[in-house]
């Protein structure tokens, strides 16, 4: 008997670590499965009329995507993808790219929404010559920018995107310290979100040549709301303006973007008018949704002239909502690796 009692133990450890792995693996397996039906509920829940889904199918009938990778359903997502929707950008989108491209990221999709100044055709070309770049014809003429992101964004995460930056084509995004894609690789495993702080930044001279080497002129305040990037899921809905995203998980805001939405009298022109013009297709409240849109398609030639004046001086212009808040600074911005590198914002500004 006594040696039965000391073999025994001995015996039954295997199974008992199996049992205990066992136990162990239907919980996390229950965990995560709770874990994704609050995800799922919560993306369902942003999607919640008729009219939101015929939207969503809309902007997938009317996209075509060229030049997509092949589905990653098996291992680890583990690339850093950038997702976009431009229109009439020619003068400024080489420059994202190459600056997007220059932070690490690995892959950009981006849909030409029926572009008259030639970016269609440039995109086209430039994705036939770099595998990284994925390009897209988004030809819906309403401004349905959350369900068109949303798209974007499930294909970036169908083809391997561990981390997606939903982007507008005038937004040269930043992280602290590092390079943006070192930042999100090492982002803990927890983080679902990262908010951008918005800063408003003008050219101050009209179109320049090379906007890289250009002296700008930025807000170092927070309009509010900022941008966001996250961690990629099937079920991820991004909100209009990419100003947040139904997505679980904890978020915090450590990037920053220089936003140069502004660039020069005829862009702006342009811009405000067609936006305006698009987005009434919609059925939006522009009050609400594009309030700078809707003042500046108010304008006159001659009073955005005014307006752009004001602007590339730093200054306030309530007329087309730029608030300039302040401080105010003066840098080549965008030839930074990193947020704030060369010191030209103070600190307790930066």
């Amino acid at each position: 008997m006594p040696r039965h009692s000391s073999i025994t133990p001995h015996i039954f450890e295997p199974v008992r670590v199996l049992v205990v792995r066992v136990e162990k693996g239907i919980m996390n397996l229950l965990s995560k499965i709770r874990s994704e039906l609050g995800q799922l509920s919560f993306s369902f829940k942003r999607r919640n009329t008729p009219k939101l889904w015929r939207d969503q199918l809309e902007a997938i009938r009317m996209m075509k995507v060229h030049n997509l990778p092949a589905p990653h359903f098996v291992g680890r997502h583990r690339e850093i993808w950038a997702v976009s929707v431009v229109k009439n950008e020619l003068d400024i989108i080489p420059y994202v790219l190459d600056h997007f491209f220059a932070q690490g990221i690995d892959r950009i999709i981006i849909a030409d929404n029926l572009s008259t100044d030639g970016t269609r055709e440039y995109l086209r070309q430039r994705a036939q010559e770099d595998s990284r770049l994925i390009f897209a014809e988004d030809n819906c003429d309403r401004h349905i920018q959350s369900e068109k992101i949303t798209y974007l964004s499930h294909l970036a995460w169908r083809s391997g995107a561990r981390w997606i930056i939903p982007f507008d084509g005038d937004e040269f995004w930043y992280a602290e310290d590092k390079k943006l894609g070192d930042f999100l690789r090492n982002a803990p495993d927890n983080m679902g979100i990262y908010y951008a702080g918005f800063h408003h930044t003008v050219p101050t001279v009209e179109l320049p040549e090379n906007i890289v080497d250009t002296e700008l002129v930025m807000d170092t305040s927070y309009p509010f709301p900022g941008k966001c990037a996250f961690r990629s899921h099937p079920f991820a809905v991004v909100v209009p303006g990419n100003h947040d995203v139904c997505r679980l998980g904890k978020a915090e805001q450590r990037l920053e973007i220089v936003h140069l939405q502004y660039r020069g009298i005829a862009q702006i022109a342009r811009k405000v008018r067609v936006g305006t013009e698009t987005s009434r297709r919609t059925g939006e409240d522009l009050s609400y949704f594009a309030p700078h849109w809707e003042a500046g398609s108010k304008l006159s030639d001659a009073e955005i002239a005014e307006v752009w004046e004001n602007i590339s001086h730093g200054y306030p212009d309530e007329r087309i909502k730029f608030v300039a808040e302040g401080p105010i600074v003066h840098g080549k911005f965008l030839q930074w690796n990193y947020w704030n590198e060369d010191g030209s914002i103070p600190k307790g500004d930066a």
